[in-house]
């Protein structure tokens, strides 16, 4: 009997789950030819694709948007879709920036000021935690 295997998005949602569990510090995963380890506190060097790059500094009265939980961010609503926001975007206060998804779960994050998007810090697809920066926004004069 062979043994089943994990999908893309299955080890996405497990790896979030580690990250955001108080009761583990360390994970270890096997599935086919996949395999992960997480520690939490040990930082090391992965060659990803990184996130969008502001073209200068944002300014003094920038607005941080923040997660509001653990979990995955998704820059766009679907794999071959655009982005909801890019760098120079303008947004209003109600203008989603990008999801945070926990399991079956898709959680909006909203601009919450109108303005101008100076930084995406986070790449898509990548793990966030709580308070963690999503996007620098310019506030409208």
């Amino acid at each position: 009997m062979s043994e089943p295997q994990l999908d893309h998005e299955d080890l996405l949602k497990i790896v979030a789950l580690g990250l955001a569990s108080p009761q583990f510090s360390e994970l270890h995963l096997r599935s086919g030819e996949i395999e992960i380890d997480l520690r939490k506190g040990v930082a090391e060097a992965v060659a990803m694709p990184g996130p969008e790059a502001a073209p200068q500094q944002p300014g003094p009265g920038a607005i941080a948007v923040k997660s509001e939980l653990v979990g995955i961010f998704r820059r766009a609503p679907g794999p071959d879709a655009a982005p909801y926001v890019q760098i120079g975007s303008e947004v209003t206060a109600e203008t989603t920036i990008g999801v945070v998804e926990v399991l079956a779960s898709r959680r909006p994050i909203c601009a919450g000021v109108a303005g101008i998007v100076a930084a995406i810090p986070v790449a898509d697809a990548a793990p966030v935690e709580f308070g963690q920066v999503l996007a620098v926004i310019e506030p409208l004069a």
